[in-house]
């Protein structure tokens, strides 16, 4: 049963994840984040907007030395075994480290510049939460190298 005051406290985390970097919010599309997960952002915390030249490098970088990838992306993610759903219009990635979600910019080009790093256990469990909401509606495969 959701209270008033977890759902007042699920819309405050929210704000406060878009107030630390509005600018970021704002030039990304969050429609392919299931609605249920958007209002839950908040469970990022302190995340970080990770400034890179090639996400897929950072991605791999961030995977190596994770016990376990659950992933869900437009595109393969450089990990080994690791557990991906194909979904455009994304990239969350969630180890037993942190989460990186990826996302297009609203002119429908994906962003392999920026991404949101969190290291939460919170993050990780709301990135677990993304893989096992969208494995319902994509295709699941064992990806390795």
């Amino acid at each position: 049963m959701v209270t008033p005051v977890g759902t007042i406290n699920k819309l405050d985390r929210f704000i406060t994840a878009f107030e630390r970097d509005p600018k970021f919010w704002m030039e990304h599309d969050l429609s392919p984040i299931p609605k249920e997960l958007l209002i839950r952002i908040g469970d990022l915390d302190r995340y970080e907007i990770v400034h890179c030249k090639n996400l897929l490098s950072y991605l791999d970088s961030f995977t190596a030395k994770s016990q376990w990838v659950k992933a869900v992306s437009a595109f393969p993610i450089p990990a080994k075994n690791a557990e991906v759903v194909e979904k455009s219009g994304i990239v969350c990635v969630t180890t037993d480290r942190g989460v990186v979600l990826g996302l297009r910019l609203l002119n429908g080009v994906f962003d392999l510049s920026k991404a949101v790093f969190s290291c939460e256990e919170g993050a990780i469990e709301w990135g677990k939460d993304v893989f096992i909401t969208l494995c319902k509606t994509c295709r699941t495969h064992l990806q390795s190298r």
